[in-house]
């Protein structure tokens, strides 16, 4: 779609919507800044996120949801894992989604952002790590 014409709006929506029914939603763009994006009206919105990815990448205002921010409350491994599964909303780029905190986890659903940018390579990793893909 054109610019402006409101396709991260919706998006932010079907995330929200998806996780109030209970969905766990991974979100991806090839890049950084269309992830961050995405996040920061989730976040204006008060919807709990956590996103991957090195926090020098990662917008200022997103820090405090960052995994690396999120590993410092937990004190075990266990608590570790069990505090990234908790979150239904989990943000990366596609490049970014062989992180430990969901190596091993299946989502309900990946959205990806701005997929015309991405190589379909790049892609299939996220896709793979859920049951419906949009």
């Amino acid at each position: 779609g054109m610019p402006g014409s409101g396709k991260t709006t919706t998006i932010v929506g079907l995330v929200r919507l998806l996780a109030k029914l209970g969905q766990s939603v991974l979100l991806v763009a090839y890049t950084n800044s269309a992830v961050d994006t995405i996040l920061l009206k989730l976040q204006k919105e008060g919807q709990d996120f956590l996103r991957l990815g090195r926090k020098e990448r990662v917008r200022a205002e997103l820090l405090s949801n960052t995994s690396e921010e999120v590993a410092r409350r937990c004190s075990t491994p266990t608590m570790l894992s069990d505090c990234y599964n908790s979150y239904l909303v989990v943000g990366s780029t596609c490049l970014g989604v062989d992180h430990a905190a969901i190596v091993n986890r299946q989502f309900d659903w990946c959205v990806l952002d701005e997929a015309s940018q991405a190589l379909l390579p790049s892609v299939l990793s996220s896709l793979l790590l859920a049951k419906r893909f949009i």
